[in-house]
This record gives C-alpha cells, sequence and structure tokens, in this order.
C-alpha cells in the first residue's frame, strides 16, 4: 500500500480557529492516509505543538511523492488578504454582487462553448491553487 492510496487534499479552513486541529488529529487517528494539508505550514505546525503532536508535518511542493501516514502540507500565505465569493452552480452570482464588483471579477475560461461551468469544488481547488501560485512570486 502507498502510491495507490489517494491522496486527500484538505484547507483546514480559519487558521485561528479550530480546522488546523481538527486536521491533525485526523492525521494522527487514520496512518492509512495520504493527507496533504493546503496551508500556512507555520501556524499548523504551531497548533501541533500546542497538542503536543511531534512535528512530523512534512513540506509538499508538486510533484514530490506524499508516503502513507505522513501529513503534507503545501504552504500557502497570502501576501494580503483575499475574499473568493462563488456562486451557485446553477445560477452563478447574484446580479448584484456582478455589478458592485465587476472589475474584480474572474472567470474561468472554458475550452468548450458547450460547457457553461465547472463543479463548485472543481473550480475552488483550481482558484485556490492559482491564488498560492501568484503569492508565491
Amino acid at each position: 500500500m502507498g502510491s495507490d492510496v489517494p491522496v486527500l487534499a484538505v484547507t483546514p479552513g480559519e487558521p485561528s480557529g479550530i480546522g488546523p486541529e481538527i486536521l491533525l488529529k485526523l492525521s494522527r487517528e487514520h496512518p492509512e492516509f495520504r493527507l496533504l494539508a493546503v496551508a500556512d505550514l507555520t501556524l499548523l505546525r504551531q497548533a501541533a505543538e500546542r497538542l503536543g503532536f511531534d512535528d512530523s508535518i512534512i513540506e509538499w511542493q508538486p510533484g514530490k511523492h506524499i508516503p502513507v501516514g505522513q501529513l503534507a502540507c503545501f504552504p500557502v500565505k497570502l501576501a494580503s488578504p483575499a475574499v473568493f465569493v462563488f456562486g451557485c452552480e446553477s445560477r452563478g452570482l447574484d446580479a448584484g454582487i456582478r455589478e458592485r464588483y465587476a472589475e474584480r471579477l474572474v472567470r474561468i475560461p472554458m475550452l468548450d462553448d458547450r460547457v457553461r461551468s465547472l463543479n463548485l469544488s472543481t473550480t475552488v481547488g483550481i482558484t485556490l491553487y492559482a491564488a498560492s501560485l501568484l503569492r508565491a512570486r
């Protein structure tokens, strides 16, 4: 068992909330998982220290293997506060929001005109990945 175990990518939510602790406990209680946290590595390590967990979180970069039983972290720090708002899959964003923030809207280009939208979780993943790349520059 190893590479055949799928990677579960998780965003622990609000760094000052309970999300990091829940993720760390999940990692400890389920060593059969391959977990990838998309988070601030320093804050995740601080949470591990508060819980008395050993610091076995590895920093992950694209292309690097994630072993079973190891919590990996793709370090993401937004340089400034950012808010991402996603519309409903069937209707998109409310017209009022689109009008108010028209100059800040971003749209993922669709390569096939027959496809109107992506699954919301896919859209969130693409957005967070793109934001992390931009912030890393």
